[in-house]
């Protein structure tokens, strides 16, 4: 049972993490910008941390509107791109 709950909870936050910073996109670059394709892999509430997955092209789309984001889920908040990498494997250190 602990488990399922672990599980709802990190989709949980997945989904807040993907309706914000869908808001976020729409603000900054209209309604087509906000159907930009993107998917959050992984979100850890309590580091405050998320690994977004987005085309290469749509890279500087998406980075844009992070930074211009000052709240999430009514919460004050800031995004830091700490890392880009052209795959998964490589983001958590593989080759």
């Amino acid at each position: 049972m602990e488990g399922d709950d672990h599980a709802l909870h990190a989709r949980t936050e997945r989904e807040v993490v993907e309706s914000a910073v869908r808001v976020g996109l729409t603000r900054a670059h209209g309604v087509v910008g906000g159907a930009l394709a993107f998917e959050t892999c992984g979100a850890i509430e309590d580091e405050g941390s998320c690994v977004l997955r987005v085309r290469e092209r749509d890279v500087r789309k998406l980075w844009s509107a992070l930074t211009m984001m000052s709240e999430m889920n009514e919460r004050a908040c800031s995004f830091e791109v700490l890392a880009i990498e052209g795959s998964l494997v490589r983001l958590a250190g593989g080759t």
